[in-house]
């Protein structure tokens, strides 16, 4: 008889424990506290990695016709801030001092690409801002023209982009003339979801 309620007592014990884990559990998949469900016993469920390679491509037209293009390329993680930095600091000399010292400021000329992706329904969200600055007069390499000054003008080119991408479909994003010339900017981007 004492044997018999023993394992009575006991069930009722196993069983409350069971139900006030599942009632834990069910508490945390309501409030979305995969911590505490993985910790009750429940696996949490996590969203896939996606990963896409974006390749940016500037290119420069002159009386409508294509004289450069450079491209620039990042693997960006969905939903996630990527950023990519090429170029030069420039010195242009500010003052001269005591004992003929000279001293300078630097410009950052080259390219920035700040972007992000996130997937909407077969298309990607693309928010970027892309940010193109050369030395005018300088030559294929960069390099400033001797009969510059030291105060050389700087062209720039900013773009900020809030765009829907298919993946795998070069798409153009932007496109603007120079007010000071006859050039003209476009920028286009391809999506490639990576394996």
């Amino acid at each position: 008889m004492r044997i018999a309620r023993r394992i009575v007592v006991l069930g009722m014990l196993v069983l409350l424990t069971l139900a006030s884990q599942g009632a834990a559990a069910q508490g945390d998949k309501k409030t979305g506290n995969p911590e505490s469900a993985a910790s009750n016993g429940s696996a949490a469920v996590k969203n896939p990695l996606n990963v896409y390679r974006l390749d940016f491509a500037l290119s420069e037209f002159v009386d409508g016709k294509k004289v450069n293009t450079r491209t620039y390329s990042v693997t960006a993680r969905e939903d996630e801030m990527n950023k990519l930095r090429s170029g030069t600091r420039y010195p242009i000399a500010t003052e001269t001092v005591e004992k003929n010292t000279t001293q300078f400021q630097y410009l950052d000329v080259g390219v920035s690409i700040d972007c992000r992706v996130v997937e909407r329904g077969g298309y990607l969200e693309l928010n970027a801002v892309v940010d193109s600055s050369v030395i005018e007069g300088a030559d294929v390499h960069g390099v400033p023209n001797p009969t510059i000054d030291q105060s050389p003008v700087i062209g720039q080119m900013k773009s900020d982009i809030r765009s829907l991408i298919r993946p795998g479909t070069p798409t153009m994003v932007s496109s603007m003339e120079d007010p000071a010339s006859k050039r003209r900017f476009q920028l286009e981007v391809t999506a490639t979801k990576m394996d």
